[in-house]
């Protein structure tokens, strides 16, 4: 083997090396986001969930305050 063949070799297997640690990176990345997009989902729902509890809250008090006014207002007539 030439040593000009080694040369090239070795910086082929360099470069293999390299590719090889950020391939791994961008796995260990990919893995990070998963779990970090499935947790944003579930917040997603849970905040979706209570402002629909909350809009649902907030219609009923205002039917029962709209009632009392109604009330308030034959009681003066």
């Amino acid at each position: 083997m030439s040593k000009e063949f080694s040369d090239i070799q070795l910086t082929v297997d360099e470069h293999i090396h390299r590719l090889e640690i950020q391939v791994t990176t961008l796995l260990e990345l990919l893995e990070s986001l998963s779990e970090e997009n499935a947790i944003l989902l579930k917040r997603e729902q849970q905040l979706i969930e209570e402002r629909s509890y909350m809009l649902e809250k907030n219609t009923k008090v205002r039917l029962q305050i709209e009632i009392m006014l109604e009330r308030l207002r034959k009681m003066d007539v």
